[in-house]
């Protein structure tokens, strides 16, 4: 916390630190000093490290194309993006569960990354804003013995990989 000290008449501080909650000092000479809290400095606006889905991205089977019911979700996502000018750039991943032979769900994963990013783009957001990546079943989050596992694993995710620190500290300025 950062401090102010006050240097004046007896009275003064005394009611100054009454209303702000602190000791006076008094000096031989009469002089009293009090040292004031002040407001905290401004916070750096806060940028999440990605942007998260509500929902699941759901897909056509063995598909890139979107289905329908997943167009809210994704337009939820331009909004956050678009409220986070800070962000210069921001990875599309896609992930496939085990199921399946591994060529093709990188490549699978990776059109699907590509798809997101398309509608990201064709909803306003800039196209240098994005990169597309799939990684396949490379990076599980649950276990791939399972059903509901490698329901999971099957996902896509909004990473920030890139922020323009100016920009944050320009935000947070009064």
């Amino acid at each position: 916390m950062q401090h102010r000290m006050l240097l004046v008449r007896s009275a003064l501080v005394l009611l100054a630190c009454s209303a702000a909650g602190c000791a006076p000092r008094v000096f031989a000479d009469g002089t009293t000093i009090a040292i004031v809290p002040t407001a905290a400095p401004p916070q750096k606006v806060a940028v999440p490290e990605r942007i998260e889905l509500r929902e699941k991205v759901q897909f056509a089977k063995d598909s890139a194309r979107i289905l329908e019911v997943s167009h809210a979700v994704l337009d939820e996502a331009v909004a956050e993006i678009q409220a986070h000018p800070a962000i210069r750039k921001i990875r599309v991943e896609g992930h496939a569960s085990a199921d399946g032979d591994d060529a093709h769900n990188l490549d699978l994963s990776a059109r699907r990354a590509a798809s997101v990013r398309a509608y990201l783009v064709s909803k306003g957001v800039s196209e240098d804003l994005l990169v597309a990546e799939g990684f396949g079943e490379s990076r599980p989050i649950a276990d791939n013995e399972t059903a509901q596992g490698r329901e999971a694993n099957r996902r896509v995710e909004l990473h920030v990989i890139e922020v323009d620190a100016s920009a944050t500290a320009d935000a947070a300025a009064p």
